[in-house]
């Protein structure tokens, strides 16, 4: 079922049992209708997030003329922040925590259908690492400088021959890692680490 649907009804004839004559298309549109999806929330204060829409949207059955030309636009804010009003968006990155994501029809410019709408935040993939990390006996944890959005891969070497690094407790924050000898035992040491992820 379509989201919005804003036309004439020109088709009197009654419709079989159970169904909505006015489910497919809306008779007198309003000048100007109006969709908000549900609030996003990322979980965190993020920077360089992209925020775009996708957007389905057609001209309505029996228009032959005007466009189908939704507009998005977004309030966003941190954490501590407050929403400000609704701005008019097409595809850049914000710094934000909360989004309420909407899109507007003018009913003048023509009378559309919207099939779907799908607000979309997304972060390119990026990296972090370290070399030469002195890493104590019983293991040193390893805090990103920068939170990702999921868990990274993580990889761990340790310098030496004889040594084997191993990660541990890998978070979207950090991880822990140790330093090990060849016969298993806790030595300590140092370690060149990378962690990949968005």
């Amino acid at each position: 079922m379509p989201i919005i649907s804003c036309g004439r009804v020109t088709d009197t004839v009654v419709p079989a049992s159970g169904d909505d004559p006015f489910a497919e298309y809306v008779p007198n549109p309003y000048p100007l209708a109006t969709y908000t999806a549900p609030d996003i929330d990322l979980g965190f204060d993020a920077d360089g997030v992209r925020l775009y829409a996708e957007i389905d949207s057609v001209l309505g059955p029996g228009e032959a003329t005007g466009v189908a030309d939704p507009v998005f636009s977004v309030d966003i804010r941190d954490d501590a922040g407050a929403f400000d009003g609704f701005e008019n968006w097409t595809v850049g990155t914000a710094d934000f925590r909360h989004l309420k994501a909407r899109f507007t029809l003018d009913t003048s410019k023509g009378l559309p259908v919207i099939e779907g709408f799908t607000p979309v935040c997304d972060v390119a993939e990026r990296t972090e690492s370290a070399s030469d990390l002195s890493v104590a006996i019983s293991g040193t944890p390893v805090t990103f400088a920068q939170r990702f959005h999921t868990k990274p891969s993580v990889q761990v070497t340790a310098d030496g021959d004889d040594r084997i690094a191993m990660k541990s407790a890998v978070s979207v924050t950090g991880f822990t890692v140790k330093v090990f000898d060849t016969d298993g035992n806790d030595v300590g040491g140092t370690v060149d680490w990378t962690a990949t992820g968005a």
